[in-house]
């Protein structure tokens, strides 16, 4: 349990800093209304996978044990959900902290709310990918793509009380090799990390002065 006096101590440490290393996960998400364990939303929003057996968005990473239009009414739902998150105070609080410092992020989060928050996206190193990309599963290059307009295409096209998306033709294929195609996260062999090298030079030259 955290002591009102350990508080107190990291407030002074952060006063006598120069420079600060913050490292997120899931807890903060999950404050700022990303919460992948929450079992009421996840009844509300996803009835259809009810249906199938599952309880809330957690159990769903990595599953791999469905159709590309199931897993696509999924994810492009999940995506839009994410994507329109607004700007929260927590980040907000948080940011209020740090500007004044010569700050960076290492964040295993892959919703982009750093960012959407206002922080400095020359500060920020996502190692595990972003939701706003998308990549071929093979993968047949290091190129990555936009998310954002499949989603908006893919999400009129759930039925809500399958979770699957009505017109297979409306599948997303990698524009290179017709391939199947994924979000640009770490959940495979295959994930592209081309997009994070330049964020992850940055990480190193701020961790190694």
């Amino acid at each position: 349990m955290i002591k009102p006096s350990d508080i107190t101590r990291c407030a002074q440490w952060i006063r006598e800093s120069t420079s600060i290393l913050i490292g997120a996960g899931a807890g903060l998400s999950a404050d700022a209304g990303n919460n992948y364990t929450d079992t009421k939303y996840f009844a509300e929003h996803f009835p259809g996978l009810v249906k199938k057996g599952f309880r809330m968005k957690l159990q769903l990473m990595g599953y791999e044990d469905w159709t590309e239009s199931q897993k696509w009414g999924y994810y492009a739902q999940n995506m839009t959900e994410i994507m329109n998150l607004p700007p929260h105070p927590v980040y907000g609080r948080l940011l209020d902290i740090v500007q004044s410092y010569d700050y960076f992020i290492l964040t295993t989060n892959v919703d982009g709310l750093f960012v959407k928050n206002r922080f400095d996206p020359l500060r920020v190193y996502t190692p595990q990918g972003l939701y706003y990309r998308i990549q071929c599963v093979t993968p047949c290059s290091d190129e990555t793509w936009p998310s954002r307009p499949i989603a908006e295409r893919l999400y009129p096209l759930i039925n809500h009380d399958t979770q699957e998306i009505t017109d297979p033709n409306a599948l997303p294929t990698c524009p290179k090799c017709g391939g199947r195609v994924f979000i640009n996260v770490r959940i495979g062999d295959w994930f592209v990390r081309a997009p994070y090298a330049d964020e992850e030079k940055r990480y190193r030259a701020c961790v190694g002065r």
